[in-house]
């Protein structure tokens, strides 16, 4: 039976980052993976083609029962250093195509990164980038598009050292400070894709649980490990997912209690009463991102004119990324 995972994803507004790209392949890798990739697909490609033409003849005036081709490409008659581009095919010269590094450097658009946590668990699994740009008003998406460093399925490659972030702060964080070179996405491609997702519709339904732009935290809560604050957060109306975990976005937030400051965290609004959370480190072997928090108390949204009485018990809440 595989195993159930939840998806937890931070879309992030235009300009949230930058990131630059490391020297890319040589001219001779350029090349020849224009070669490989696009002359050997190409039909002006071929050593020797045959085809009827009726309307050719011979030397003789007699109809021609076929007529054989010898490709017109210097690349396959030569080799591709006797190209002059634009090739027959129309073609640009790849090293040009490719050498667009300084339009690649600069700031990240608008991005999601999201993570896989086993529920039970909350151990994190899998770290996933692309482009993909957020409406928070209507909940919508615009169409996704890949990003450097990153596979088909968007998992991110972070190399060979072994210091894959655990937590979705940590991916943001890292994915920027991270070498990015051309070995998974062409930066001609990054360019046109980061052009694209600037300029594309949010119609596309979120999936899984979101956290949208400016939160600073994520708070998990399963209902297996953590009934006492699920139950809490479910009565005040915050949704489940449908596995039994709750996901929450959180915001860092000063309370004041006798004239004293409290650093905390509270959860989005439902009725205009938001619940205030009191972090406390957890011992774990992740990292020190990750923390336990106590729900502290309802108190009213400090955006919003509501007034609610706080509850007088406190209740150990889940684990929650920072």
């Amino acid at each position: 039976m595989a195993r159930s995972l939840l998806r937890l994803t931070a879309f992030m507004p235009d300009r949230h980052g930058s990131i630059s790209l490391s020297q890319g392949d040589s001219d001779d890798d350029i090349y020849a993976d224009f070669e490989r990739g696009t002359c050997r697909h190409c039909d002006y490609y071929f050593e020797t083609r045959s085809d009827d033409d009726p309307d050719l003849e011979d030397n003789d005036g007699n109809p021609a029962i076929a007529v054989t081709y010898q490709s017109c490409c210097p690349c396959r008659r030569e080799d591709i250093s006797w190209v002059s581009w634009p090739c027959p095919a129309g073609h640009d010269d790849p090293e040009l195509a490719d050498s667009a590094w300084d339009e690649a450097h600069g700031p990240l658009p608008p991005m999601a990164y999201a993570i896989d946590i086993a529920p039970a668990t909350g151990l994190c699994l899998y770290g996933s980038a692309w482009m993909q740009r957020l409406d928070p008003g209507s909940g919508l998406a615009s169409s996704s598009y890949a990003t450097l460093n990153t596979f088909d399925d968007r998992t991110i490659c972070w190399g060979n050292d072994n210091s894959a972030p655990e937590s979705l702060p940590e991916i943001v964080d890292f994915y920027s400070q991270a070498p990015s070179n051309a070995d998974l996405l062409k930066p001609g491609d990054y360019i046109s894709n980061r052009g694209a997702v600037r300029h594309a519709n949010c119609y596309n339904t979120i999936r899984g649980c979101p956290i949208g732009p400016g939160h600073d935290a994520a708070l998990l809560v399963s209902a297996e490990q953590h009934p006492a604050p699920y139950l809490l957060l479910r009565g005040s109306g915050h949704p489940s997912n449908g596995q039994g975990v709750i996901a929450l976005g959180l915001r860092h937030h000063r309370l004041q209690h006798d004239g004293q400051p409290i650093d905390g965290f509270l959860t989005p609004s439902i009725d205009g009463r938001c619940w205030f959370l009191l972090p406390h480190p957890a011992r774990t072997d992740n990292s020190d991102l990750e923390f336990q928090a106590l729900l502290l108390a309802q108190i009213p949204d400090p955006n919003s004119p509501c007034s609610s009485t706080p509850p007088s018990s406190s209740v150990l809440a889940a684990p929650a990324a920072c």
